[in-house]
């Protein structure tokens, strides 16, 4: 199944967090494929990934989908819209 409740958080200047419930169902996922702008960014085996080496005050957007031993894949994780950065206070009033 797809992952469920993706979620970002920790957002930096050139960062973020994802997080995921995993797949469940069926075969147990392997591998997950994280997309940052429909492009393949990055494969891990775990349900939480650190993005790194982002643009900073940059708009990003993540999905996940689930790959299992027999190389079936799961429905992407709904987007997430993610903009890194840290901004003076002053610049946020504008």
């Amino acid at each position: 199944t797809t992952p469920s409740k993706f979620i970002d958080s920790n957002i930096k200047e050139n960062q973020v967090t994802l997080s995921w419930l995993p797949s469940t169902g069926g075969q147990a996922p392997i591998q997950y494929e994280i997309y940052k702008d429909n492009v393949l960014f990055a494969v891990t085996s775990e349900n939480t990934f650190v993005a790194s080496g982002l643009q900073n005050r940059a708009n990003h957007k993540f999905k996940v989908r689930a790959k299992d031993a027999q190389d079936k894949y799961s429905l992407f994780t709904y987007e997430i819209d993610v903009r890194t950065g840290t901004y003076p206070k002053d610049e946020l009033l504008a």
